[in-house]
């Protein structure tokens, strides 16, 4: 009986590498090295009368198969934010206009998509309508492309990039959806009034709203940070411990605020590296391992765990079907080329003036990597670096057990996620988790950053790990010329600096650098070798054009 229970198990991680790896396989050995495109063509899945100042928004296919290109915006990971019915007739906390309204989402940042067979609500870019019941019912979720789609605009022209940071303010969202929410709870006239337009009875409405509210506003609780994250930035991992370890096990006392937001990172060429997570922490070379992160990542964004300590395995809402084939888009994607049309075209001499300098600058920690090409990523301390190190101490936390002992909070998560993907026996868990995976997250990264590759590089502003440089002539000047605050909250590109232009908005947000968390110091002369003339900084971005 033990052999062939644990043979069935050697076969379910087997198969599940398989999915995982069998793509990264394939295009590496068909496909070859890939080829960034620079096609850009108009885009038929945003809401562009909703966008204003805007005369087109430019998309680029980067290696999607246009079939699947606006499925991946919408895809069913299994994150369930609120009911389906409730988030679409859900009214903003003055009751002047549905949530889900272009204009109100647009001031959290969240692009507007159109209404098509992959988004049939019409939900904005990166919501996700369930393709299972949970309990019953049909919900609306977040995809990959909440975080990771970004838009950069230039006189008129927008860019929209698969796969670049986001500029959401996912923290400012998810408070004012549980003010929403609450405010209907508190209001007789507001829930009578949901209730009609749900064809549905205040006094049947109203236990689904209250159960609703009482997960969100616990979630809120727990992740109250004194730090405002502001647009394009999130803790993430400070999020997902607090969900698997405090609220999942029901142990209040392992929240810890979290206090260390990163800039959302781009996650083409996630794959290609050993390890992957700005701290370096998660390896991608381990059997399971990229699915465990995925489940993971879903944890952090409203899915759902039926924790029982009493069972081998727990019921969750996470679609494990839908996250294979979201690694497989991430896999296939490509990084976006410099679009000379729109940015100016490269001045190749000057290019390779700069290459001269990466090469001896740059080169030993950033590689040059194309499309499909594995490689063993660098990691640097913070302490090396002189960047801030909030968010590589962060990783590095313990929390209490069920059992009232202390586990790194890094493994307790990894063990929950076992249990959600694995239905078996628990002492082959515990031997899994022991020895094959979990011993191996952790062990390269931890108080260290990725250097990550460079490849499209222009595309993902704000720089830094935390988004505290807004361009990347600002990231090459010493610290002291660094600005001290800027605005973030616009999607203007400035293709000279190469990054984000000021921004006076009425809505940004300034981002003070001089809080813990915010630092914009490091990445220095004492990492280059040199302080970069002007016209070096120039010539150095001239080249990451090219990447």
């Amino acid at each position: 009986m033990f052999r062939s229970v644990f043979k069935a198990l050697l076969l379910i991680v087997a198969l599940v590498a398989a999915v995982y790896y069998g793509v990264a396989w394939y295009h590496s050995t068909s496909l070859g090295p890939g080829q960034a495109s620079d096609d850009w063509e108009e885009n038929d899945f945003l809401d562009l009368g909703k966008l204003e100042g805007l005369d087109s928004v430019l998309m680029n296919r980067q290696g999607i198969d246009p079939n699947n290109y606006t499925a991946l915006m919408h895809a069913d990971q299994g994150s369930l934010v609120l009911p389906r019915d409730i988030f679409l007739a859900l009214k903003t906390v003055d009751g002047g206009q549905a949530f889900t309204d272009p204009a109100n989402m647009l001031r959290y940042r969240y692009l507007p998509g159109r209404q098509t067979e992959a988004n049939p609500d019409g939900l904005p870019i990166g919501f996700s309508r369930s393709q299972k019941l949970w309990q019953g019912e049909e919900f609306v979720g977040l995809t990959c492309s909440a975080c990771h789609s970004g838009m950069l605009t230039y006189k008129g022209t927008g860019l929209y990039i698969i796969g670049a940071p986001t500029q959401a303010d996912f923290q400012t969202m998810t408070e004012e959806l549980g003010a929403a929410l609450a405010a209907t709870l508190q209001d007789p006239a507001r829930l009578s009034e949901m209730a009609a337009a749900l064809n549905t009875d205040p006094a049947k409405l109203r236990p689904r709203l209250e159960r609703e509210d009482a997960l969100l506003q616990a979630r809120l609780q727990i992740n109250a940070s004194p730090l405002r994250y502001g647009y394009g930035r999130v803790d993430a991992v400070g999020q997902i411990y607090n969900q698997a370890t405090s609220v999942n096990l029901g142990l209040p006392q392992n929240a810890t605020p979290p206090v260390a937001p990163v800039s959302y990172p781009h996650i083409w060429g996630t794959g290609q590296a050993d390890v992957a997570q700005w701290t370096g922490f998660a390896p991608n070379d381990i059997i399971g391992s990229i699915l465990l992160r995925n489940v993971g990542e879903v944890i952090g964004v409203f899915g759902r765990v039926d924790v029982d300590p009493g069972k081998e395995a727990f019921p969750s809402s996470v679609n494990i079907e839908e996250l294979g084939d979201l690694e497989d888009w991430v896999n296939r994607m490509e990084p976006p080329a410099w679009p000379e049309d729109i940015f100016g075209a490269i001045d190749r001499d000057v290019a390779a003036e700069g290459e001269a300098l990466y090469n001896r600058h740059c080169k030993g920690c950033h590689k040059r990597a194309d499309p499909y090409e594995d490689y063993k990523a660098t990691l640097v301390s913070p302490d090396e670096l002189g960047v801030d190190p909030l968010a590589a101490r962060a990783t590095l936390a313990t929390a209490q057990t069920l059992d009232g002992s202390k586990k790194p909070k890094l493994k307790m998560l990894i063990e929950q996620t076992f249990q959600v993907v694995l239905d078996h026996p628990g002492e082959m868990v515990e031997a899994i988790i022991e020895g094959a995976v979990l011993d191996k997250f952790g062990k390269r990264g931890g108080f260290t950053y990725k250097a990550r590759t460079l490849n499209g590089i222009w595309a993902t502003p704000p720089y830094l790990h935390n988004g505290s440089v807004p361009t990347l002539y600002d990231l090459l000047s010493p610290p002291e010329e660094r600005p001290k605050t800027f605005t973030l909250g616009g999607w203007e590109f400035d293709p000279e600096r190469v990054g984000l232009a000021p921004h006076d908005g009425a809505d940004g947000f300034i981002f003070d650098t001089s809080l813990p968390g915010n630092r914009n110091t490091g990445h220095d002369s004492r990492i280059f070798g040199t302080t970069f003339t002007p016209d070096q900084r120039l010539a150095l971005i001239e080249y990451l054009k090219t990447f």
